[in-house]
Formats: structure tokens, C-alpha cells, sequence
């Protein structure tokens, strides 16, 4: 936890003292999160809360890989944070093709955010609150992660219902390269040689 806070502080010192240029590029949204998914399921274990995720298929996308990697490790822990033992937090996501983007959800069914702390949750008004089992913030990760989304050409949004959990999503790009984001596939077969048929599906 104190190394998680240090990462977002240090973050956060640096985009605000000489600001953090987008080094943007074609990744998988898949891999990334399979990176970082047995560090936050050891997290999970230690809270008795499951930790699942939808995504099977690959899903590339054009956006900054380790600002990316900072939210999606920022609402994980902060899912896990808010949720009781017992409880569970899901990970999905989906491609929107008519928007050129990629959805991605955090969902817990944790305590919530009260209605009347809700409006500060992206703001740079310092807001943290302690765990289900009194874990504590710096009150940046929020606000980090909505700063680096809008820079990634994406939004950030949440709904949270008190008591029953909360769900947050973010949008980012989708890489614009067809061969990353393929409809089908092509199957060369050397009949003889000399000679090649060509099946496409």
C-alpha cells in the first residue's frame, strides 16, 4: 500500500511540475490487465473478495500503455478496497466499432460512495476514505485517473448506488491499424510445390 501511494504522488508531483507528454501506441488491453492481475489477486486473497475478469479475446487499443496500467490499477485496488470480505469485483470490457473505442468497467458490489461525496470524486479536492478494513489513500488516484484518460482522448465515469457497490468505466481509443484488430484470417496451404491455394474466412 505505501508503495502504491508513492506511485500515485510521484505521479502526480511530476504531471503537475513539468507535465507528462502521451506516449501513445497500439497495445492489448488483455495482456496489459493479465499483467497486472496476480499482483491485485493477491490483494483480493488477502481480503477474502473474489477478483474475476470477462475479457478472453484480444482487444488492441492506441493509447499511453503505463498511464493506462495506473487506472486500471487505481480503480482494481480501489474496488478491492471498498469491498468486504466476501464480496466480489468483476472486470469487463467491450469494443464499440461504430465509436472507435474500447469500454472498460471495474464493478464491486462493496459499501458505495455516499451521495454527498460523490461530486468530489474526480475533483482535485483532496478525498479519501479508509477501507472495509481501514486501508488508507492519498486521495490522488481518482483524479489521476481521469487526467490521464482525457489525455488518452478517453472519459471516466462512475455510477454507485450506497450500500450496494459501485462501477467505474473508462474509454480509450481503438488502434486504428485493421491487422490489430483483425475480422478474419487468412490460411496459405502449399498444395505442391510450385503451386498455393488460398482459403480466407
Amino acid at each position: 500500500n505505501t508503495a502504491y501511494m508513492m506511485d500515485n504522488m510521484l505521479q502526480w508531483a511530476s504531471n503537475q511540475m513539468k507535465g507528462i507528454g502521451v506516449k501513445a501506441d497500439d497495445f492489448n488491453m488483455v495482456l496489459l490487465l493479465n499483467q497486472e492481475f496476480e499482483l491485485l489477486q493477491t490483494l483480493a486473497r488477502q481480503k477474502e473478495v473474489t477478483l474475476t475478469h470477462e475479457l478472453n479475446k484480444s482487444m488492441m487499443v492506441y493509447a499511453d500503455q503505463d498511464m493506462i496500467r495506473l487506472v486500471l490499477r487505481n480503480l482494481i485496488n480501489n474496488a478491492i478496497k471498498f469491498t468486504p470480505a466476501g464480496g466480489e469485483v468483476v472486470i469487463s470490457a467491450r469494443m464499440d466499432q461504430e465509436a472507435e473505442t474500447a469500454e472498460v468497467t471495474v464493478r464491486d458490489n462493496g459499501t458505495g460512495i455516499p451521495l454527498e461525496n460523490q461530486h468530489r470524486i474526480f475533483s482535485n479536492i483532496y478525498y479519501s476514505t479508509a477501507g472495509t478494513q481501514n486501508e488508507k489513500g492519498c486521495g490522488l488516484g481518482l483524479h489521476l485517473s481521469k487526467d490521464f484518460i482525457e489525455r488518452n482522448h478517453g472519459r471516466i465515469w462512475f455510477h454507485s448506488k450506497p450500500g450496494s457497490g459501485s462501477s467505474f468505466s473508462f474509454t480509450i481509443p481503438l488502434s486504428e491499424d485493421p491487422e490489430n484488430n483483425p475480422r478474419g484470417y487468412t490460411v496459405v496451404v502449399q498444395d505442391h510445390p510450385g503451386s498455393l491455394s488460398i482459403l480466407r474466412r
